[in-house]
This record gives structure tokens, sequence and C-alpha cells, in this order.
């Protein structure tokens, strides 16, 4: 895939966002070597656990609010975070903490750039995450080499 000048400059100057969707997770295993569950996968993991019935035509978030409902927030979100813990980072996870990036995005559940940033050592930033609109920008990054996510 070409990449437009103007963006490959803006990425070598550090002056790029990083967005990360649902599909960064791809190539990452989980440590038995078998894929984390994604998209339509996730949602009818949850709907078996958590609910009874076909929930098969709903979305991912519908489906969560749903088990949400039937048990509370937090187990819903361990169950969630379970699928997803101990990622193994693909190597192409591990060039992202090569680039300087002026931040980093994403709303998906796994943690593979933050392991993919704590297993590297040629990192040239810090990635530092932010989990919760309570967190302080101004407070949690003040070091010039540290990067958002």
């Amino acid at each position: 895939m070409k990449l437009p000048i103007a963006l490959v400059t803006q990425i070598r100057q550090g002056r790029a966002v990083l967005f990360l969707g649902a599909g960064a997770t791809i190539g990452a295993k989980k440590p038995d070597g078998s894929l984390p569950p994604l998209g339509d996968e996730l949602r009818n993991k949850i709907a078996q656990h958590f609910l009874i019935g076909d929930y098969s035509s709903e979305s991912l978030a519908w489906v969560a609010e749903l088990a949400s409902s039937a048990t509370d927030l937090f187990t819903v979100q361990d169950f969630i975070a379970d699928q997803f813990n101990k990622l193994i980072p693909a190597p192409f996870h591990l060039l992202v903490p090569t680039f300087r990036w002026r931040g980093i995005a994403t709303t998906n559940y796994d943690r593979v750039i933050e392991t993919a940033y704590s297993s590297s050592s040629t990192a040239i930033q810090t990635v530092v995450p932010f989990l919760s609109n309570n967190d302080r920008v101004d407070e949690k990054i003040r070091n010039p080499s540290s990067v958002a996510l």
C-alpha cells in the first residue's frame, strides 16, 4: 500500500496521531498460540456466557450492554479482559514503538500496544495510557518522550 507523501512526512516528523481500530489486534496471539476473539466472535462469547437466546444479529456493543444489565458492568469487563489477557504482539505491532507519535488513540479492549512498548528495546517514546476522562493529561504527560495512549 502506497501512503501519501504528506502523511509519510508527518509521520517522520512525529506529528501524526496513530488511530487503531478493531483490526489492530489481528495478528496478536494468546500465550497458547490461539487467536483472540474479534467482533462477532467476541459478541457470541459474551452472549453465550451471560445471556439466553440467539444474539447473532445484534451488535457487539448492544450484547455487551445487555450482559451488563443481566449481571453488572465490572463482571462483563472482567470477562472481556480475560479474552485479551496477555496477548503476544505480532512482529508488525513491535514496529509501532520505533516511530515518534503525537498520540495514539484506540478504544480496543486489548493491551497489545502497551505490551509492544514494554517489550521493545528500541522504543523511542514511553507510552502513557489514559483510561478515564478523569485522567489529567497535564499531570501524566510531563516528559517530552512520553506519548499519550
